[in-house]
């Protein structure tokens, strides 16, 4: 291994469930690999330099935005939209225990972008959508945080609803606006960066000595092709012909990666948070099992306000999968 430290390349799609559907909407995409580590790659595997290192940073930055202020926004339709129903809004007599949430991370977003725009190379087509998205978003900022204040003091007590119901249109609206901006966005983001992630990945799968980075990166990358077969609305979207290949083929990623750290625990050991990355892969690995079994034996889903909670659910497999990335956002090498 090279001795730069480096964090492995990974995906954190943030997953939110709406409404009493099976299924849960991917948001967010990939975070790739940039600066020395970049080059440590491209060194490894016998090149002077990376062409995808600057475009990788820029990435990044647009990335750091999405992932954090990003995902606090579409927690907050989600639980704004637990309690009231979006087309008729809030009501006093039916209308029950409201939670909005501040808005989190805005301030560190707009600085992200603004980075991203400054670095090289030049891309109008993500700048125009970055400013597109940032529009909504300030738009969307001071919505969220009347409705948090008024529900979090209960004024609803005071006034019968009466500016629960004045806020509720404009909120919604601001809501999809941003909801459109940030699909826009992220699709181009994580197209893009799923080009950059397969090169990375030839790259180091020709240098035995990355191998165990490459093991890493693989199952990083066969596990998403998994979780976008797996983000169904209901069981009878999964088509098992399709995922069952998709699946074994993720099995084998983590039995590989599993042989070859039982086989060199002296290298897996200066792997920071390698264990807790080697525990969620396995957890997602089940999950996505189950779900493959309940399809299989034709077995519905019970309904449930904690569907994460469900062994197969594709909440589950979701939320697994999450939590797989954010262990994955973890690791660094040295």
């Amino acid at each position: 291994m090279s001795s730069v430290h480096r964090r492995v390349a990974s995906v954190f799609a943030l997953v939110l469930c709406f409404g009493g559907a099976v299924g849960c909407k991917k948001i967010l995409s990939l975070a790739g690999q940039t600066g020395a580590a970049a080059s440590a790659v491209a060194s490894a595997a016998g090149e002077e330099s990376d062409p995808d290192a600057e475009k990788s940073e820029k990435i990044n930055a647009y990335i750091e935005c999405i992932n954090y202020a990003g995902s606090s926004a579409h927690r907050s339709r989600q639980n704004y939209l637990r309690s009231i129903d979006e087309t008729k809004g809030p009501d006093a007599k039916t209308t029950r225990g409201v939670h909005v949430g501040a808005l989190q991370g805005v301030a560190d977003c707009k600085k992200a972008l603004a980075k991203a725009k400054s670095l090289p190379p030049a891309m109008a087509d993500f700048d125009g959508l970055a400013e597109t998205y940032e529009k909504a978003l300030t738009e969307l900022e001071p919505l969220v945080d009347q409705a948090n204040k008024y529900y979090q003091n209960q004024d609803f007590k005071d006034d019968k609803f009466a500016k629960g119901i004045s806020m509720h249109a404009p909120l919604v609206a601001a809501y999809k606006k941003f909801s459109e901006a940030s699909k826009a966005f992220g699709d181009k983001v994580s197209a893009v960066n799923d080009e950059i992630s397969t090169r990375r990945l030839a790259k180091l799968e020709k240098d035995p000595k990355e191998r165990l980075h490459y093991l890493i990166e693989k199952t990083l990358a066969d596990a998403k092709v998994l979780v976008d077969a797996a983000d169904i609305e209901s069981l009878k979207d999964l088509d098992l012909a399709k995922y069952n290949p998709l699946l074994e083929k993720y099995e084998k990623s983590v039995n590989d990666l599993d042989a070859y750290a039982s086989a060199h625990k002296d290298e897996t050991g200066k792997v920071t948070m390698y264990s807790r990355f080697d525990s969620t892969s396995k957890d997602f690995l089940k999950s996505t099992k189950e779900l493959m079994r309940h399809k299989r034996d034709n077995k519905e889903f019970r309904d449930s306000s904690a569907p994460t909670t469900i062994d197969g659910h594709p909440a589950q497999v979701m939320d697994r999968y999450n939590s797989f990335i954010q262990a994955s956002n973890s690791l660094s090498f040295r």
